[in-house]
C-alpha cells in the first residue's frame, strides 16, 4: 500500500506541476511564483494524487467515488489558493472541473492503451 501511495503522491504533483505552468503560460494563474507557491502546488498536488485512492474500494459506486474525489480535490485546491492568497471566483472554479476532465481524459487514455497492451501481449501467447 505504501508503494501505491508513493506512486500516486508522484502522479498527483507531476498532474499539478503541468497544469501550474499552463495556468502560468495562459496568463490564468499568477503572474509571478515565489518557491513558496512552487512547494505548496506541487505539495497539494501530491496530496490530490493521494485521493486517488479512494478508488480502490470497488465496493462503492464509481459515480460516488468520483463525486468524492472531484469535492476533495476541489478542497485541496481552495487551501492552496487561500494560502497562496490566490482569488478564487466562478471563472476559477469552471477552470478546475476543465483541468480535472481534462486529466481524467487523459488517465482514461493511459489506462485504455495500458489495456490494449496487455490484451495484445495475451493475444500473442496464445
Amino acid at each position: 500500500m505504501l508503494k501505491k501511495a508513493i506512486h500516486q503522491f508522484i502522479i498527483g504533483t507531476g498532474f499539478v506541476a503541468v497544469a501550474y505552468l499552463c495556468l502560468i503560460t495562459a496568463g490564468i494563474g499568477p503572474t509571478t511564483t515565489t518557491w513558496f507557491n512552487t512547494l505548496s502546488v506541487l505539495g497539494l498536488g501530491g496530496v490530490m494524487g493521494l485521493t486517488s485512492i479512494l478508488f480502490i474500494f470497488d465496493e462503492y459506486n464509481f459515480f460516488f467515488l468520483i463525486a468524492l474525489h472531484f469535492i476533495t480535490t476541489v478542497g485541496i485546491v481552495r487551501i492552496m489558493m487561500l494560502i497562496n492568497n490566490w482569488k478564487f471566483s466562478f471563472e476559477t472554479f469552471v477552470i478546475i472541473i476543465l483541468i480535472y476532465i481534462i486529466i481524467w481524459v487523459i488517465y482514461y487514455i493511459d489506462q485504455w492503451t495500458q489495456v490494449q497492451r496487455v490484451n495484445e501481449a495475451l493475444r500473442k501467447r496464445r
